[in-house]
C-alpha cells in the first residue's frame, strides 16, 4: 500500500505497515513525495505490486473524489498496468474516525487492466481521468449491483443482491 507518513507513528499499526514494506508518503514535503515514488517504483519493476487509494483520503459522503496524480506518475515510471478498483459499503462498515467498526457487506470490482508500458510522462493527465472514469463506470456498474445476476461470475454476490432486494421490499412495505 501507499499511505500516508503520519500512520507510521501509530503503536503496532505503523509498525506492521513498515514491516511489510508499505511505501510512506508526506504529501506536505514534495521532495520526501517524490523519493517514495521513486523507490516504490523500482519495487514494482521487481515484480511487487503496490494498491494506492488515488483520491488520497476518504469521502465524507461515499462519492468519489478527484485523483492525485503520484500514483499515477508511479506507474508510469514502472511501466505497469494500473488496475482500476471500484470498493463500496467500507464506509458504513468503518466510518472515518469512528470506532468500533461495524458488520455489513463490503463489495469490491476490478476492472481490466490499463495499459502504461511505453506510455511518456505526458499521458499522465490523460491516464489520471481516464482510471478514475474507470472507477467510476465499476462503481455504477458493479459495485451498486445494476449488472444482471446472470453476468456475475459470484454466486455469493447473487444472494447478497437478493438480500438487499428483500431488505428494500421490507422498508418500503412498512
Amino acid at each position: 500500500f501507499i499511505a500516508k507518513h503520519t500512520l507510521r507513528k501509530v503503536p503496532f499499526l505503523g509498525w506492521y505497515m513498515s514491516w511489510t514494506g508499505m511505501v510512506f508518503v508526506d504529501r506536505s514535503n514534495s521532495t520526501q513525495a517524490v523519493g517514495s515514488l521513486n523507490a516504490a517504483a523500482e519495487r514494482v519493476r521487481g515484480g511487487i505490486s503496490l494498491l494506492a487509494y488515488p483520491e488520497g483520503t476518504r469521502s465524507g459522503d461515499g462519492r468519489i473524489l478527484p485523483f492525485k496524480k503520484g500514483p499515477f506518475v508511479l506507474a508510469l515510471q514502472a511501466g505497469v498496468p494500473v488496475v482500476p478498483i471500484a470498493i463500496e459499503g467500507s464506509m458504513r462498515c468503518m466510518p472515518a474516525h469512528l470506532r468500533p467498526f461495524r458488520p455489513g457487506v463490503v463489495r469490491m470490482a476490478i476492472g481490466a487492466p490499463i495499459v502504461t508500458a511505453g506510455m511518456g510522462m505526458d499521458r499522465r493527465d490523460q491516464l489520471v481521468p481516464q482510471t478514475r472514469e474507470a472507477v467510476v463506470a465499476l462503481h455504477c456498474r458493479e459495485v451498486a449491483g445494476s449488472v444482471p445476476a446472470r453476468e456475475r461470475d459470484s454466486g455469493h454476490e447473487v444472494v447478497q443482491d437478493e438480500l438487499m432486494e428483500d431488505d428494500h421490499a421490507r422498508s418500503a412495505a412498512q
